[in-house]
């Protein structure tokens, strides 16, 4: 077995053990990889464009905008603003997202198909706002509809991609997104894209929309350019293309650890089989509080004395909830004096490596690491020579016995000071103990 050298289990979003809820959406105080952000027209100029596959009720109808990449990277997040006609809303079985490059025309409109992705309805964090009175218009440029005043309430839709589903852009590049409400069932319910307010748009683009018109198709023909129907304005459509999930690292945390009835400090107990309660629980959420699922966070560990082994890599994939458990299987190559100094890192695979936290050095922070209250490693697996490597049995019995009434703080496990009565029971419950039973 390799020693394990470098951990890693960080990220560049949120890599936090958090207490309570961040706030669950967008805003303008948050980064961006576009342009700039369209926000909703919330006011008596705003539609919502029909973007529903629901052929029973709605025409078949998909809206797209296009937007210039500002950094090259990841789009990570796509967050978006729709309404519901006459606020009767349905059931949406999922979010069917595209990008397509840019057909320069003119006028411009979505070309190639480059990435593609159904979003559940589920994985979305849904914000519901209200505007101030029911000025809101629908429209449906596929069917010439268009009501006005039509609805109140609109909808923020906040979608945090999955690490195998990000897609990389290209600074300065045009692309263009469109989204589309796949209903669950034929329900009486049309979904729409809602429109940008192009007088919240920055200096030199303010009060006129951006590039070419948005777009839109019927039942998957060819792209139109969308105008406001009344007067033949040209409209975008409000959304925000992100390459991060923000925030910074906060914590992660030990899910147990032995007790110390001595107080001296609890201390990572590691066993071969990852009974011993070293393990590490990680909930990785971005700044907005929703989980970041399908990550896979992985811990190593770097120690000045070369007394850590593990079994395998310590790694875990974040599930719906954005948690994941990482159990640390293995043992300890200790010196006497025993003393083993373990620096833990964490890191989200693909999102950065953040060193954390330094575990298991004695008080007054000896050797290079500093003091983070008194931690050291454990192990009823004391030794990796000959047969006993990662394996609990003869030759750890030797040293635990020779550790016998001591004060030898490796065979201490209920850190009282003395090797005694409690700690043959913890050592003997961990005999025989070996990689083959790891989870």
């Amino acid at each position: 077995m390799h020693k394990t050298l470098m951990i890693s289990l960080a990220m560049m979003f949120v890599l936090a053990f958090v207490a309570g809820p961040a706030a669950a959406y967008w805003d303008e105080s948050m980064p961006h990889k576009m342009h700039f952000p369209q926000l909703p027209d919330i006011t008596q100029l705003g539609w919502d464009v029909n973007s529903t596959f629901n052929v029973e009720f709605c025409c078949s109808c998909v809206v797209a905008d296009d937007w210039t990449c500002s950094e090259s990277g990841f789009v990570k997040e796509i967050h978006w603003w729709g309404s519901w006609m006459d606020d009767s809303e349905g059931l949406i079985n999922y979010f069917r997202i595209e990008i397509y490059s840019n057909d320069t025309g003119p006028p411009s409109k979505p070309d190639r198909l480059l990435w593609s992705y159904d979003a559940p309805y589920t994985t979305l964090h849904v914000e519901e706002l209200q505007t101030p009175t029911r000025s809101e218009g629908w429209l449906c440029p596929c069917c010439g509809a268009a009501v006005k005043p039509d609805h109140m309430m609109y909808y923020q839709y906040n979608l945090n991609l999955p690490e195998g589903n990000w897609f990389e852009q290209v600074q300065g590049e045009t692309y263009w997104l469109s989204i589309q409400a796949v209903m669950e069932t034929a329900q009486a319910a049309c979904w729409g894209w809602k429109t940008a307010d192009v007088s919240q748009y920055p200096p030199p683009h303010t009060g006129s929309h951006y590039m070419d018109d948005a777009a839109y198709s019927c039942a998957g023909g060819p792209w139109f350019e969308l105008k406001d129907p009344f007067d033949q304005r040209s409209l975008d459509l409000a959304f925000v293309i992100t390459g991060a999930v923000m925030g910074d690292l906060s914590c992660w945390t030990w899910e147990t650890l032995q007790g110390s009835p001595g107080g001296t400090g609890s201390r990572p107990l590691v066993c071969p089989d990852g009974d011993g309660r070293a393990t590490i629980w990680v909930c990785l959420q971005d700044a907005m509080g929703m989980p970041i699922v399908g990550v896979t966070v992985q811990a190593n560990f770097v120690d000045a004395s070369s007394c850590l082994f593990t079994c395998k890599p310590v790694s875990g994939v974040t599930d719906a909830a954005g948690h994941a458990r990482l159990i640390i299987c293995g043992g300890l190559e200790v010196p006497n004096p025993p003393c083993c100094f373990v620096v833990t890192s964490v890191t989200a695979v693909g999102l950065g490596v953040v060193p954390y936290w330094t575990s298991c050095c004695p008080p007054g922070g000896a050797g290079p690491f500093p003091d983070d209250g008194g931690m050291q490693w454990l192990s009823p697996d004391m030794t990796q020579s000959g047969p006993s490597a990662l394996n609990v049995e003869g030759l750890d019995f030797a040293i635990f016995g020779a550790d016998w009434l001591s004060a030898a703080c490796r065979s201490d496990y209920d850190c009282d000071g003395t090797v005694g009565g409690l700690d043959f029971a913890l050592f003997a419950g961990h005999w025989l103990h070996n990689c083959s039973s790891c989870p």
